[in-house]
């Protein structure tokens, strides 16, 4: 609707200036013979004349620049014409143009709008001819000899800022790609590739600068470039020295792209979007809340697609069924709830390695700023209630059939959705359902309140090869267990069976109840299965090695007379019933067909398969990635199917390579100075106990511990309070940021963000001199009030020096801020972008505790040191390094009770995690408990 209104309105400002300004000065103007009588007393009449005069001129010139203009876009002309003297006339006149064609308000240029799913047919041909490359231009953006791959939100001015240095250059790319651009103004598909011209405006030479100690990439940008957003183009221009864009080392030379201040080139305007429609898709209109006063900046960054339409600020996002209904929409596209908490819980558990790991005075490595938007998609869409559900009924099921001798009868499917997870049978069953399970019509159904009711339950699950296959037409999740339709055929386009695939092999890898199962992979996506898959996932780029494992395993089952079902149920011999997948994402040759149909053909054995191309039980997929189709046969189901697009899968598979648990940097907390001193006892006492309250006359933000906003003007929200602290805390973090980026980097909607930035802007209020605390962005730039801050600030500012450096009361300033966990109160799905935020906090204050605990040590002082091992294990909750320290200061005091507990905590949690002690725990527990360490064998 607000386009639409934009564009009516400059239509009607074009045809008020072209056509009424004419009128107007008929009518009321007065002839130029009247300048003579400039000559004679004044009447009035000659001023009226000259300004009739300029009036025309100014008519005139800019009735030329909308025509010059009209030729310039119908023309679709590389180089455009511009009139000289006229620059900053004609950018208006074009701005005028573009936004009244955007929506059809005035006639459409001459080539033909292009239909929706025109781009994203190409989609398929360049995911299948070259998927290597496509992932790689995820991260880099094009590729010189492969052209731009489109991603999520780009348009036409922020690739031509990347690639081609100033997005005023966008008609260049709209030139070079006429089959795919022939609308220049409809979205761009992500996918889709685009040619980029090797040829245009003579581009200024890239010069190189030193980094200087508090230099950083955005103000790097923001110095030589214009735009601190910009970063990412001198991130692009140094990617074979940058690992970490956060991580510049001082004295390195860095390349400086060519800016827009660089060269000479016209002012283009920037074209605007005219979103393309989703058949059968279209929501209605809403009244939207009343805008944000502000102005978009200069040059700002590329813009992310946002839905025409928003659930209410306060309501949890939900799975939604279409894209105009979810902002997660555009990067992670219909992945289901339940497999976003999978892949979720799959990052914590390799974050908790890196933390258990990381060494002190380091720091854990996060995936890149592009990246994380994607890990903030999957907190949005996260249900780990719906995967809670459904564990508690599969495992409820393995004890039953435990527990009765009779195994369950073949899975037909799984109907999973909010309420309930429903198993209906491929026959019926041959015993009752267990304790609340209701039966229906032969299908055994458990609901979210009788499943709060059951005890816990650690039994194996009788079908750990579940995948979801999409949405039926009633909004519920499809399952189905890969063992009975085995093999289970994947029709259609390469890439659609790509991303099919790709969603099975994450789903089968992290899911909680297939711990047990082992994951062949067969093609597909080999960087997206090693990166976001587990050690226990086998990837073969042929289908022989994976056949002849295939082949042993069955042997080996086939000499065994055991009903795989119950031993799968049993818990002293569930593991020689695990399940074996195969999934085969590229069509086999014949040979290679049947001989997989051979070994098959066993329904009994505990094996399953997914191969491409045609068989009893068939998932046809067509339509494109981002608008798929499904059918599941014989069923007769039609499905909206659950697919991972191939930027999703580049995304996801960076996120889990950059938690690998042997990558770590520098922590900005740390010295590396070579005049760090040791930290040295003071002639005064180090005093330690709770901190006396701190009264606060301005906003202040509590983030360690639970998350609480104080010292604000205005009256608290009455509704969504949780988020605006959130918004704060960002606004605190991205200092000068845009209302894009911020949309963006939240992956939420625009209205949904105006409306909180209004409810934290009325609670912050202002200071005592009536300036606000949260302004107006006028100049496109969010800025708070400089009082406003947070606890974390605060520790920035004590431990600037680095952490190594400070004397022992420094120390216990720091800890006394120390409240409980970082962010501890944040709800599933939420604060999702500050997962880097969290894990700095929690790493300085571990590392403030172990360095004032050891310093308490060497000067005898248990108090001390009891205190600081406890308040930082407040923030970091069973962390290694601190239980040892607390281990040591109780073996110190002779308390061999709580040195017996410790030790028994510590080895039992990582017997729980299924983790490795570290070396130096284990020499920690001996001397403790034995008083030395163990001889060890010369090497």
């Amino acid at each position: 609707m607000a386009r639409r209104v934009r564009a009516a309105a400059a239509a009607l400002l074009l045809l008020v200036i072209v056509g009424a300004v004419p009128a107007a000065l008929l009518s009321w103007g007065v002839a130029p013979a009247a300048l003579a009588n400039l000559t004679r007393p004044d009447d009035g009449s000659a001023v009226l004349a000259l300004l009739t005069v300029i009036g025309w001129l100014a008519w005139l010139a800019f009735t030329v620049s909308v025509l010059v203009e009209a030729v310039n876009l119908i023309g679709r002309r590389a180089v455009p014409l511009r009139l000289p003297l006229l620059g900053g006339l004609q950018s208006i006149a074009g701005a005028l143009l573009v936004t009244a064609l955007s929506a059809g308000v005035l006639p459409a240029q001459a080539a033909p709008q292009q239909p929706a799913t025109a781009p994203t047919a190409t989609v398929a041909a360049t995911s299948d001819d070259q998927p290597q490359e496509a992932r790689s231009s995820e991260h880099q953006g094009h590729s010189d000899k492969g052209g731009y791959l489109v991603r999520p939100g780009d348009d036409l001015w922020s690739i031509a800022e990347q690639v081609l240095g100033d997005g005023s250059r966008w008609r260049l790319i709209a030139d070079a790609n006429p089959e795919l651009l022939a609308n220049p103004t409809v979205d761009l598909a992500p996918g889709v590739r685009l040619a980029i011209p090797e040829t245009g405006w003579p581009k200024a030479e890239p010069r190189t600068v030193t980094v200087r100690r508090g230099d950083t990439l955005s103000g790097l940008a923001e110095k030589h470039l214009g735009d601190s957003a910009k970063w990412t183009r001198i991130f692009q221009a140094n990617r074979d020295r940058i690992e970490d864009p956060d991580q510049i080392d001082i004295g390195w030379k860095l390349v400086i792209p060519a800016g827009p201040a660089d060269s000479s080139k016209p002012v283009q305007a920037r074209p605007v979007r005219k979103p393309a429609t989703v058949p059968q898709q279209q929501a209605p209109e809403i009244q939207q809340p009343a805008p944000e006063i502000q102005q978009p900046a200069p040059e700002p960054a590329p813009q992310q697609q946002q839905p025409a339409q928003q659930q209410p600020a306060e309501q949890q996002p939900v799975e939604a069924g279409t894209p105009a209904s979810d902002p997660a929409w555009p990067l992670i596209g219909g992945l289901s709830g339940a497999a976003a908490a999978m892949i979720l819980a799959g990052v914590g558990v390799n974050r908790l390695g890196q933390l258990r790991a990381r060494p002190i005075g380091r720091r854990i490595n996060h995936p890149p700023v592009d990246v994380r938007r994607y890990e903030t998609a999957l907190g949005h869409r996260e249900r780990p209630e719906s995967t809670e559900l459904l564990e508690q009924a599969l495992r409820t099921l393995g004890a039953h059939a435990h527990a009765t001798g009779s195994p369950l009868p073949r899975l037909q499917l799984i109907r999973l959705d909010e309420a309930s997870v429903r198993f209906e049978w491929s026959r019926p069953p041959a015993v009752g359902a267990p304790e609340g399970f209701d039966e229906t019509d032969g299908c055994w159904r458990l609901t979210t309140a009788a499943a709060s009711a059951l005890p816990p339950s650690t039994h194996p699950v009788p079908f750990p090869a579940l995948v979801t296959l999409g949405r039926d037409d009633q909004d519920a999740w499809i399952m189905v267990d890969l063992e009975a339709r085995s093999p289970l055929a994947l029709d259609g386009p390469r890439a659609l069976r790509h991303a099919a695939a790709a969603a099975m092999a994450v789903e089968l890898s992290c899911s909680p109840w297939a711990s047990e199962l082992s994951l062949t992979v067969v093609g597909g996506d080999e960087m997206f299965v090693r990166a976001a898959c587990p050690e226990l996932v086998s990837f073969h780029a042929r289908a022989e090695p994976a056949l002849d494992a295939l082949e042993a395993l069955l042997v080996e089952r086939g000499a065994d007379e055991s009903a795989i079902a119950l031993l799968r149920v049993d818990p002293d011999r569930a593991e020689a019933g695990a399940a074996q997948v195969l999934l085969v994402a590229d069509e086999l040759d014949d040979a290679e067909a049947s001989r997989l149909a051979r070994l098959l053909a066993d329904r009994d054995l505990g094996v399953g398969g997914v191969v491409a191309g045609s068989g009893d039980a068939v998932l046809r997929l067509s339509g494109t990635e981002s608008d798929p189709q499904a059918s599941l046969e014989p069923d007769g189901l039609s499905l909206r199917p659950q697919l991972i697009a191939a930027h999703t899968r580049a995304a996801i598979g960076t996120i889990f390579a950059a938690t690998d648990e042997a990558t770590d940097t520098d922590a900005p907390w740390w010295s590396d100075a070579d005049n760090v001193r040791p930290l040295v006892q003071r002639r005064e006492s180090v005093q330690v106990g709770e901190p006396e309250p701190e009264t606060v006359n301005h906003p202040y933000l509590k983030l360690i511990g639970p998350i609480e906003l104080v010292g604000t003007a205005g009256p608290q929200p009455a509704r969504a309070r949780r988020q605006c602290e959130e918004y704060c805390a960002w606004l605190l973090q991205n200092p000068r940021s845009t209302a894009t980026r911020m949309a963006n980097e939240l992956v939420v909607a625009e209205t949904t963000r105006r409306s909180n930035m209004s409810r934290l802007r009325a609670w912050l209020g202002s200071d005592a001199d009536g300036q606000p605390y949260l302004r107006q962005a006028y100049s496109g730039r969010i800025e708070l009030h400089p009082a406003v801050e947070s606890d974390w600030q605060r520790v920035q500012v004590l431990t600037a020096s680095g952490l190594n450096r400070l004397a022992p009361d420094t120390l216990v300033r720091v800890l006394e801020f120390v409240r409980g966990a970082p962010l501890a109160d944040a709800a599933p799905g939420q604060w999702r972008w500050a997962e880097e935020l969290r894990t700095d906090i929690a790493s300085l204050i571990r590392d403030a505790g172990v360095l004032l605990t050891r310093w308490a040590l060497e000067h005898h002082d248990l108090d001390v040191a009891r205190w600081a091992a406890a308040r930082a294990l407040l923030a970091a909750p069973e962390d290694e390094l601190l239980l040892v320290e607390r281990i040591n200061t109780e073996a110190l005091a002779g308390n061999a009770a709580e040195v017996q507990r410790l030790v028994r905590w510590v080895t039992g949690q990582a017997r729980v995690l299924g983790v490795d002690l570290a070396p130096e725990t284990v020499d920690a527990c001996q001397r403790a408990m034995e008083g030395r360490t163990r001889p060890r064998a010369a090497r």
